[in-house]
Parts: structure tokens; sequence; C-alpha cells
């Protein structure tokens, strides 16, 4: 009778994939509280520690399961890591003197210390249940996917025996229950998403213009055509006022605005260093041929670095025969003879 009843109320909450997606679920705490309560084991997303998240009793190890977690479901669909709970699923919680030294922005450091890019979507909220308190850390899934580890974490143990808990240049995902390296269908899917965020905000946002006045033209008589005329809401004096007619068939067009992000532009630079991380070891862009014509489609946007320039040099020549000349006239030109020579088209000597 108890599982029905667990069951039937599990069914009226919010499902926790939709919960770990939101922006920021501590929103609605009790709607949050009740459907981790009904949660028996850990899962895709859903991690529990039996310690708060900082404290004398909180060992490396647990820090760092605690951050791969967090970038784990930051690179796959989001999740929350729950402090207070067991291994068994038993709601323990502390007191508030156990939890009043956790610090937050300590926290966000701990993980953005070691990843690129940062996470920005971080949630730390305190849930209650009668006077016991349940830290709660949230992450959504993330749009600057993959975040990639730039630093190893783990610790000397006391037989001298060295750890690792978090390798360096790694990509960690979720699995079930489980945060572990990305496998290449993770990759794929990563980039895919990724490629599918950066068509988004490549496409000019066109917007109708909003007109503030309208005047009617002077001199206009009964009998006559009426034309009202209205400034263009813009700074640039050269464009001419725009018409608005009463009579379709004189009318050219209709007023549009268009926008574009101005983020954007940071964004494919964010691409390139994911790609220089993602590629340790090896000269190549390894993002795809459809990103990297939408880079070079935004090449004047692109910050000038030597290795960027020449790894995007090189994959276009080597792999995807793709437009090079833009990155390959502003490196120094005996990089332009090692690019050749690397590529075959030119002799080692």
């Amino acid at each position: 009778m108890k599982r029905s009843t667990s069951r039937g109320a599990k069914a009226k909450l919010p499902s926790l994939s939709l919960l770990a997606r939101l922006a920021n679920p501590f929103d609605e705490p009790e709607i949050l509280r009740q459907r981790l309560r009904v949660e028996t084991t850990e899962s895709k997303h859903l991690e529990w520690k039996v310690t708060p998240p900082f404290g004398p009793s909180v060992t490396a190890r647990t820090k760092s399961r605690m951050t791969k977690a967090l970038i784990s479901f930051a690179n796959t669909d989001g999740g929350f890591v729950v402090f207070g709970i067991d291994q068994h699923g038993k709601w323990l919680g502390f007191v508030e003197e156990e939890v009043k030294g956790t610090d937050f922005a300590m926290i966000a450091e701990l993980v953005n210390g070691c990843i690129n890019p940062e996470l920005s979507g971080l949630n730390y909220g305190l849930l209650r249940e009668g006077p016991r308190l349940f830290p709660v850390l949230h992450v959504p899934p993330s749009p600057a996917m993959p975040h990639v580890t730039t630093k190893e974490m783990g610790e000397r143990l006391p037989d001298g025996q060295q750890v690792i808990y978090i390798q360096r240049h790694a990509v960690y995902c979720r699995y079930s229950a489980k945060s572990d390296l990305a496998t290449a269908a993770q990759y794929s899917r990563i980039i895919t998403q990724r490629t599918e965020m950066l068509r988004s905000e490549m496409l000019r946002r066109v917007k109708e213009v909003s007109v503030p006045t309208l005047v009617s033209a002077a001199g206009m008589g009964s009998g006559q055509k009426t034309i009202l005329r209205v400034s263009q809401v813009t700074d640039d004096k050269t464009i001419p006022a725009i018409r608005i007619m009463r009579d379709a068939a004189e009318s050219s067009g209709i007023v549009m605005h268009e926008e574009i992000s101005e983020g954007l532009f940071e964004e494919i630079n964010n691409v390139l260093e994911t790609n220089r991380l993602l590629a340790v070891g090896e000269r190549g862009f390894v993002l795809g041929d459809e990103i990297y014509y939408r880079v070079y489609a935004e090449r004047q946007h692109v910050r000038f670095s030597p290795v960027t320039f020449a790894v995007l040099s090189k994959t276009a020549l080597e792999r995807i025969y793709a437009p090079s000349f833009f990155w390959l006239l502003q490196i120094h030109p005996s990089a332009i003879v090692e690019l050749m020579r690397a590529v075959g088209l030119l002799p080692e000597s």
C-alpha cells in the first residue's frame, strides 16, 4: 500500500528531468522537495551525498565526485546533488550549525576552477524537512557544453598512492547513476546540440519596426493619395525616410528590422577554445565541417591566434578542402611553409 501511495504522489508531480532542465527549480521549493523525496535511487538526474558540501567531514574524494557530477549534469541533461542522504536513500539531513559554513561562492569557484568554459547556471538552495536541512546543488543542461576539465583533481593516500578522481582535458557525462568520460555517441550529441545552438544564434531575428510618429505630408488636398512619412529608427543619416502609403499598388516592400545577438561573436571564440581543449595532442578542428564553415562565415570576429589560425588552415587544406586563405594570410610565412609541408603540398626539403 505504501508503494502505491508513493507511485501516486510521484505521478502528480513534475518529472525530475523536467525540473532538472529548469533555469531555477528553487522558485518552487516545496514541489522540488516533494519530487526529490519520492526518488528511491540515484539516477541520470540525481546524486546523493551523506556529508554537507563543505566541512571537516568532507574529503577530497567527496568534493571531486560532487564536482564531477555537476560537470556531467551540465554536459548531459541537468541534475541535482542532494546532501544529507545516505547511500540507501535515507533522508538524514543536518542541523543549521552543520551547514552554516557552506559558501555557494566557494562551490562555484571549485567547479569553475577546473573547467572551460565556466558553468553559468549553477544554483544552490536549502530544503527543509522538519528541523533538518538538506543542501541541494542544481545545474541545468548547459548551452555552452562541452565543459572540458582543465586540471586533475585527486589526492595522495596515506600509503603514498596517488589517486586521480578527475582527469585533465576530459569531458564527463551522466550515465544512469554514474558520471564518466564521454563516449563517441555523447560527443556526437554534444556537437549536434552546439551546432543547433550556433545555428539559432546566427540566424538574424527579424522584427517589425515600431513607428514612433506619423506626420501627414503637407499640401495634400482632398482626393489625393495620402502619404505618411516616418524616419527609420537608426542613427545612420544616409538612410532615406520611409514612405507609408495607403495605395498598396505603389508600396515596394515591408518595413523590417534585423537584429543579431552581440554574444554570438564571443560564442565563436568559445567554440574555438573548446576545440583547442578537445584536440589535445593533434593540430586539427575536431568539431565537424559544418561548425568549421559557420566559424569561417564570421571569420572577421575570430580573435587572432597563430595556433588557432594554423589549426583552421591545416584542417581546411588537409581534410575538408575548405577556404583557407583568410587564415593563411595572417600567420607568419615560415608557419605557412610548415603547414604546406605537413599537408604534402611542398617537399620536405
